[in-house]
C-alpha cells in the first residue's frame, strides 16, 4: 500500500524499488497542490501511470483515494451506506487479489477498469478533497456509484 504524498514518488520509488519490483503496489495518491487544489500532472498522465513507468515489473492498483480515512475506517459514508473502494489496475489477478483482501469488510469495492482510469479516479479524488476543505461535505461524504 502507498499511501504517501505525491511530491515523496520519486524518492519513495529510487530506495525501495528492488523491493517494490515483482509486487503488487495499491496507490492510494492523489497528485494535489494543496494550496490551489489543482492537480500537478497533464490530463494524459496519473500518478499510478507514473509508478508503473518508474517500477514496470510491479502490478498497480490505484485504489482508496476516492474514500476518505473516516469513511473507510466506518465502513460507511454519511448516508450510512457502505464505503466504496474505486480500483482500476491492468491486473485482473491483482485487483482479485486486493478484493479478496477486503472480503469480509464492510467495504464496497468496485472495479473502475484498466490503469488508465486513474487518471479520472484522481480528479474525482481531488474534487472530493476540494470540496471537503471548503466545508461542502463533511470528510464521511463523498461520491458514490450507483447501481
Amino acid at each position: 500500500m502507498l499511501g504517501v504524498p505525491y511530491q515523496a514518488f520519486d524518492d519513495i520509488t529510487d530506495r525501495y524499488r528492488d523491493q517494490l519490483n515483482s509486487r503488487i503496489i495499491v496507490d492510494a495518491t492523489n497528485p494535489i497542490d494543496f494550496e490551489t487544489f489543482k492537480l500537478l500532472l497533464p490530463a494524459d498522465m496519473s500518478a499510478s501511470l507514473q509508478l508503473k513507468m518508474r517500477i514496470p515489473d510491479a502490478d498497480i492498483i490505484k485504489a482508496f483515494n476516492t474514500t476518505t480515512a473516516v469513511s473507510l475506517n466506518a465502513g460507511t459514508m454519511a448516508d450510512g451506506k457502505p464505503a466504496q473502494v474505486l480500483m482500476a489496475g491492468d491486473s485482473d489477478a491483482a485487483k482479485k487479489s486486493l478484493a479478496k483482501a477486503l472480503d469480509g469488510s464492510p467495504l464496497e469495492v468496485i472495479d473502475a477498469g484498466d490503469i488508465a482510469e486513474a487518471r479520472d479516479m484522481e480528479a474525482l479524488g481531488r474534487l472530493q478533497l476540494r470540496m471537503m476543505f471548503a466545508k461542502q461535505i463533511g470528510f464521511d461524504g463523498g461520491f458514490r456509484m450507483v447501481k
